[in-house]
């Protein structure tokens, strides 16, 4: 399922994204430009591009290794697990750097708006994916899946949308941070939600099953 949202991804920030920005400056022209009027103006072959070369390829690329013999061992060894996110890490960090000199302006009531964004945003996806498996009354086990997964963000989408969006956006650096906020509020939802579905399933386990009656 991870791997299916990976995929649909690629497809649908390039419509989404810009439709987004235009959206937010009819609603107030003034917000996202700058001092000198300049309005914010995003191609969406560009982010197609770099969703296809930065997100898609490499995910196709290691899966297709993964399966290789000699490789797969190392693939799924303990290892190799942390190498995914020392890289969103590094990406992470060198995004930050390029704006050190204006954390400072950072104010704790813009934090806590941007972490409240992102956890209603969250939340907000996972309302509706549990709306949409209860309208197809998906298996308690497919439901819980297709919420969780469905409704997770990957930072490193974020990280990849972020590079191709134009000067006027406003600082990579300051935009990233309210990324991995959301990132940390909604990692804090899901570990939560995963614990609550999944004492519920082993209360429903536990259960005795209703003994049947014998068919005379």
């Amino acid at each position: 399922i991870s791997t299916v949202c990976s995929l649909l991804v690629s497809f649908t920030l390039p419509i989404s994204v810009p439709l987004l920005f235009r959206l937010e400056q009819a609603e107030d022209p003034g917000s996202t430009r700058l001092q000198h009027d300049v309005a914010v103006k995003i191609d969406p072959l560009n982010i197609f591009l770099a969703l296809l070369y930065l997100r898609l390829v490499p995910m196709v690329v290691g899966k297709a290794v993964s399966y290789i013999p000699r490789v797969k061992p190392f693939f799924q060894s303990k290892a190799f697990r942390p190498t995914p996110s020392v890289v969103v890490l590094v990406l992470v960090w060198l995004n930050v750097s390029r704006t050190a000199d204006k954390l400072d302006r950072l104010t704790a009531d813009v934090l806590i708006a941007a972490a409240c964004l992102g956890v209603g945003l969250h939340v907000v996806y996972l309302l509706l994916n549990a709306a949409v498996c209860l309208l197809f009354r998906f298996p308690g086990y497919v439901a819980r899946t297709l919420v969780l997964s469905c409704s997770g963000k990957a930072l490193i989408v974020g990280i990849t949308v972020l590079e191709v969006l134009p000067p006027s956006a406003g600082s990579k650096g300051m935009l990233i941070i309210g990324m991995i906020l959301g990132q940390l509020g909604q990692i804090v939802i899901d570990s939560v939600l995963s614990n609550v579905l999944l004492e519920r399933h082993k209360k429903r386990e536990a259960l005795p099953m209703p003994a049947q009656v014998p068919v005379a």
